[in-house]
């Protein structure tokens, strides 16, 4: 059996997540990253661990690239003035 599910892997509720979708998804169809991970037969918590690890470069290089456009740029340059 198929089914289809939409999966917000950082929500922990699946009201939260059907919602979300403006109820026009089935609530069944919601499912938390924990749940996807159980599906898959991995551990959630090592996910997460490894996310967080990887923030503060994701930041970095999140914000490089901003700043590489000319008008985001000078917006930024306004603003710290």
């Amino acid at each position: 059996m198929i089914s289809t599910h939409f999966c917000a892997f950082n929500q922990s509720d699946p009201q939260v997540i059907w919602e979300g979708f403006k109820k026009k998804i089935d609530y069944e169809e919601a499912m938390t990253g924990r749940e996807f991970c159980e599906l898959l037969e991995i551990d959630y918590d090592t996910i997460v661990e490894m996310r967080q690890q990887d923030t503060e470069e994701n930041v970095m290089y999140f914000v490089t690239e901003l700043l590489k456009i000319k008008q985001v740029r000078q917006i930024i340059e306004n603003i710290l003035q």
